[in-house]
């Protein structure tokens, strides 16, 4: 029987990683395959931010009143990863997540989150999230609300989407 990695462990491995990978920087040689170990650990840089965002989504949901004082944290942690380009596209998938569910979070991000749809977009989707998280923003956008129970499954589900990600990666 298989067992589901629970949000601890989940954020656990990406402390884990993340030290490997700035202890791996630091002692880099650099040899003709840089590229390609560059492209490598760029690829489960990315893969580790999804998973914690999506961690973070089912926590923010879950946990509602016992994070009321990790906010201030978490709201850091968004300004962080905002200056890293790599997980922009996790940062803004957690911002329309903010905006469409109106978590607790919302109201502490909304000043970030209105800064961050004044910048002038860099690619396509950063274009189309800003229209639709200004959309949610000004009401002018028919979202219709999920029950606790259905958001939970949906993140459930993506959080098994990953796993398979993982397992997969592994075989192959």
């Amino acid at each position: 029987m298989k067992t589901s990695l629970t949000l601890y462990q989940v954020a656990f491995l990406g402390k884990i990683y993340m030290k490997r990978v700035n202890f791996f920087l630091n002692n880099i040689v650099l040899y003709d395959s840089y590229k390609i170990i560059a492209m490598y650990l760029l690829f489960y840089e990315q893969f580790i931010s999804k998973c914690l965002i999506s961690a973070l989504k089912i926590m923010t949901i879950c946990f509602e009143t016992e994070l009321r004082t990790e906010w201030r944290v978490i709201l850091r942690a968004m300004r962080l990863l905002n200056k890293r380009n790599e997980a922009s596209t996790y940062l803004w998938n957690f911002i329309e997540f903010i905006v469409t569910h109106r978590t607790a979070l919302y109201i502490q991000m909304l000043p970030f989150i209105v800064y961050k749809i004044g910048q002038a977009p860099i690619s396509e989707h950063e274009r189309n999230m800003h229209t639709i998280i200004r959309e949610k923003i000004n009401g002018s956008s028919t979202t219709v609300p999920k029950s606790r129970g259905t958001l939970l499954m949906d993140l459930i589900h993506e959080l098994k989407n990953l796993k398979q990600e993982i397992e997969n990666r592994k075989c192959g």
